[in-house]
């Protein structure tokens, strides 16, 4: 899989910035979580739903069933600025995705959670309700309730690292957030300088 040269993430709290990158800790928020988050600006009630409508004009909606954990960021094309004004002043700049990616899927190892495929990533489309001209396939049509967003939130330029969850796993992991404790500092994430 490739993943974008550099990602950049929004933090509400400095502690939670340095957390991320002095500790490696952090949280994976489950799909249905970002139905009804306090800040109504990034709230989305249709979160985990795809939505296309077909060149026939049929609405067609797709839910995944099992549960499904994310970690949002956005790609490097993304306005700074907004990024600080939606997600919070604490921005931080990931030059390896890949390499956190790989740390992820090893402790998701080492704590026994079965994942399907381990940590991937997408980027998000903007397309939720309209026409798909192309073809897809059951796969593609569950995979949409993770990958894809209204085209209100396009200036997010979102990118998602994802985990889909065996359903086999313990009930105690379909919390609504998944702790995440790399237990080491992350040399290839950097705190961005603050605005004055």
């Amino acid at each position: 899989m490739t993943f974008p040269h550099v990602l950049y993430r929004g933090f509400t709290q400095l502690s939670y910035a340095l957390d991320f990158i002095q500790s490696g800790r952090f949280r994976l928020g489950r799909l249905d979580v970002y139905q009804d988050i306090e800040d109504i600006s990034r709230s989305d009630n249709s979160e985990g739903m795809g939505h296309f409508v077909s060149p026939d004009g049929a609405s067609m909606h797709f839910e995944l069933g099992n549960p499904t954990y994310l970690f949002c960021c956005s790609v490097g094309d993304v306005d700074i600025a907004f990024l600080r004004r939606r997600m919070g002043p604490f921005i931080v700049r990931i030059t390896q995705p890949n390499q956190l990616t790989l740390l992820i899927d090893d402790f998701l190892k080492e704590k026994q959670i079965k994942t399907f495929g381990g940590i991937k990533g997408t980027q998000v489309q903007y397309n939720k309700g309209q026409i798909v001209r192309d073809e897809l396939n059951a796969a593609n049509r569950a995979f949409l309730s993770l990958s894809q967003k209204h085209l209100c939130f396009a200036e997010e330029h979102e990118y998602r690292f994802y985990a889909i969850i065996n359903i086999e796993c313990p009930i105690e992991l379909l919390t609504r957030f998944l702790l995440i404790d790399l237990e080491c500092r992350l040399p290839f994430v950097e705190l961005l300088p603050c605005e004055k």
